[in-house]
């Protein structure tokens, strides 16, 4: 009887005590926002990392309770090598410092914190130290004298985030005008342009689709169940590989995404100013067509094949204008169906048998055409479970009694140079695209 008693005091004392974890060296319990920073030293992937203090826990009839605070850090690591780089603390919670990143332009992070001594702040990708803090940016043009706007943190990334090419800082005053300021430059003007926030947008969009835009005009889509088959254009193709409950790697990264748009905008640009150059030279050709002046009827047989000519040119600059215009109109939506590329590869995230567990295989998959595929290898990685909500292998009993909270399902992908980033599950590694194999995996 009173060995009973024992074990159930320690349960009781074991339920309500929870383990202080490490903010510098313990591992992170979530994601919020994943970058990716390239210089001539080389790449890193700059994470914001959650890490959860819980306070309190209990457990029965097969549900756990958990309750806590959070804490946030901001992580760098190298890309080379996955070895830690820089760790800075951000705060506790939203009143004493959550931030919220903003995005990587001009060699510096934007951020915004709720830490007043901060708030719009920049920090160094390097070091992930302070540059500048907000009293510092004001101090100087082109802020000298600028109103930040002050908002609840729910609303930061409505006046505060980058430009849809990620090459310039939105912000808002205290009236509601929102601003692009360019830090090349040092310019700052008022403008309508949408904002896109990176901390927002890489914790709410899928890393994963079964459906991706290849080129513009191009669409592959994995379809069927539970061994889905890669279909061009929503019709089948000769390649019959399939794959167990497949999906797409999508580009995580903003502003490999934006470089994709503009890219593409650019060269509907050059499709544009080359139909442009052949309109006017039809045009001054026939001077009576340049304004129209003649009745089709009143047209000599040259003037009227040319009237057609134009006729249809004249369409097709509408129409590659109206793609352009589509392309630049929202890199969020955009992105939702950007495949991550390596050349002309792209990827499948597919599961390795029919079971609770089954593991993660990763196929390499040349695009030769729409319909003319080719797999190059396919790489089975043993420490991360297809299905997310398998990480947590130690079960309900001991999450109970360790410490954290620890959410799995954050994904991000992204291509650097010749190697292929992957985070999922709390866990991050980097594979040689040329090769197939994998160079190294860390937990975070």
């Amino acid at each position: 009887m009173l060995s009973r008693l024992t074990f159930l005091l320690s349960f009781t004392v074991l339920l309500g005590s929870c383990f202080h974890k490490n903010v510098m060296e313990d591992r992170a319990d979530d994601i919020k926002c994943v970058l990716l920073y390239s210089d001539n030293s080389g790449a890193r992937i700059i994470a914001r990392e959650e890490i959860f203090q819980a306070t309190s826990k209990s457990s029965g009839r097969g549900i756990t309770r958990i309750s806590g605070y959070s804490e946030y850090r901001l992580s760098a690591y190298d890309v080379a090598t996955g070895e830690l780089l820089a760790r800075v603390e951000l705060g506790e919670g939203q009143k004493e410092g959550e931030c919220l990143v903003l995005g990587i332009a001009h060699d510096k992070i934007w951020l915004f914190s709720m830490n007043p001594e901060l708030g719009f702040h920049t920090r160094s990708p390097k070091t992930l130290e302070v540059i500048q803090t907000q009293e510092q940016i004001t101090a100087a043009a082109p802020f000298a004298g600028f109103k930040f706007a002050v908002c609840e943190w729910p609303l930061i990334s409505r006046h505060y985030g980058m430009s849809a090419d990620q090459k310039n800082v939105m912000v808002t005053d205290l009236s509601g005008f929102r601003y692009r300021y360019n830090p090349q430059t040092g310019t700052l003007e008022k403008t309508n342009d949408e904002i896109v926030c990176n901390d927002n947008w890489t914790s709410t969009n899928p890393a994963k689709n079964s459906s991706m835009q290849w080129l513009y005009d191009s669409t592959l889509n994995l379809s069927g169940e539970p061994r889905r088959l890669i279909q061009h254009n929503y019709k089948p193709t000769a390649f019959q590989n399939s794959y167990l409950n497949g999906e797409f790697l999508m580009s995580s990264d903003l502003r490999s995404i934006a470089g994709l748009q503009y890219a593409l905008a650019d060269k509907f640009q050059r499709q544009i100013d080359s139909v442009s150059a052949i309109i006017k030279s039809i045009q001054q050709e026939f001077p009576r067509l340049a304004p129209k002046t003649a009745w089709l009827s009143d047209m000599s047989p040259g003037e009227r094949d040319a009237y057609y000519k134009l006729g249809d040119l004249q369409r097709d600059t509408a129409e590659l204008m109206r793609d352009k215009k589509d392309v630049q109109r929202q890199s969020s939506s955009f992105g939702r169906y950007t495949a991550l590329r390596y050349g002309h590869d792209a990827f499948i995230w597919h599961c390795s048998d029919v079971t609770d567990t089954g593991k993660t295989l990763l196929t390499s998959l040349e695009i030769l055409s729409g319909s003319q595929l080719r797999e190059k290898w396919t790489l089975r990685l043993n420490r991360y479970f297809f299905n997310p909500d398998k990480a947590d292998a130690a079960g309900a009993f001991e999450t109970v009694f360790s410490d954290g909270n620890p959410q799995f399902r954050f994904q991000w992908f992204e291509v650097s140079n010749d190697k292929l980033i992957a985070i999922s599950q709390l866990q991050m590694c980097c594979i040689d695209l040329k090769t197939g194999k994998l160079l190294w995996d860390k937990d975070l």
